[in-house]
């Protein structure tokens, strides 16, 4: 079934019907260079998604794995000696970077 990320309603319905145990949320709005000019969209999908999805686990008891990026973090002048980390400071600089980055707040 296809769920609409954005509508709670969309989002309920769905993952009530399959009651599932894990839900492991992969769905982004990924058009970087749009995310510019489309900001709403961005946010819709990357951030109040992540909330809904995150609502309705909770709800269902389901064990949540969340699909980020490494856009919230911005990158430094200088190369990095080891990977970025989960308890690395994010510094989006894009709309998508921030957008991924609410969506992420909302999860946790």
């Amino acid at each position: 079934n296809d769920i609409e990320i954005s509508n709670m309603s969309s989002v309920k319905e769905v993952f009530s019907k399959y009651q599932p145990d894990i839900i492991i949320n992969t769905a982004a709005y990924v058009r970087v260079d749009e995310c510019e000019t489309n900001q709403d969209e961005a946010f819709l999908v990357n951030a109040l998604g992540a909330r809904n999805v995150a609502v309705i686990a909770r709800e269902l008891e389901a064990k949540l794995i969340h699909i980020s990026t490494d856009y919230i973090f911005g990158g430094e002048a200088e190369p990095r000696t080891r990977p970025y980390t989960e308890f690395d400071t994010p510094t989006p600089i894009s709309v998508y970077g921030e957008s991924k980055l609410a969506g992420e707040n909302f999860v946790q």
